[in-house]
């Protein structure tokens, strides 16, 4: 009896060929099938924990490198605020130097105001305080009565004043 392949059966096939059969049966087997999803389907499963994990360490890492960020912006604003007054003051203190201002007159008070303006009105304000300390030059700002009464009308003349000397000394 000559066999051909399309008239096989199963169980011929079975009996003269049992790793045929075995290999035609796992390959066809749908509990294997689904074996091979299933381990597919828990090493994505796998795979999607390990990178969401991944996404949240980046989320952290990201919130952290913001607020990193935040804070070196601040210290840079402060450094660029501190540098600015330095400069500012440096400003100041050249153009009193230049309009030779007297020392008593540049006040601590004097000097904050004018860091808190700008160029043009901190030369308008020294320029206001030299007006008025060249107006003020020489002018006696505490004087007895007889100092004052020298320019009214009939306050007494230097040759009065000489006579009263003479007079008392006599």
């Amino acid at each position: 009896m000559e066999l051909t392949i399309d008239k096989l059966t199963i169980e011929q096939v079975k009996q003269f060929n049992p790793e045929l059969f075995k290999s035609i049966q796992e390959s066809t087997d749908p509990n294997e099938e689904i074996k091979t999803l299933k381990d597919k389907l828990e090493a994505e499963t796998a795979t999607n924990q390990t990178l969401s994990q991944d996404n949240d360490n980046l989320r952290k890492e990201v919130e952290d490198l913001k607020k990193e960020n935040g804070d070196l912006k601040g210290k840079n604003d402060n450094y660029e605020a501190e540098k600015n007054l330095a400069a500012k003051k440096e400003t100041v203190d050249s153009l009193l130097e230049e309009a030779k201002l007297p020392k008593e007159i540049v006040t601590d008070y004097f000097r904050e105001g004018l860091l808190a303006l700008d160029e043009e009105g901190i030369k308008k304000a020294i320029d206001d305080r030299k007006h008025i300390a060249e107006a003020t030059k020489g002018k006696v700002t505490e004087s007895g009565d007889e100092f004052a009464n020298t320019h009214k009308e009939g306050a007494p003349t230097e040759e009065d004043k000489k006579k009263v000397i003479g007079a008392v000394r006599g």
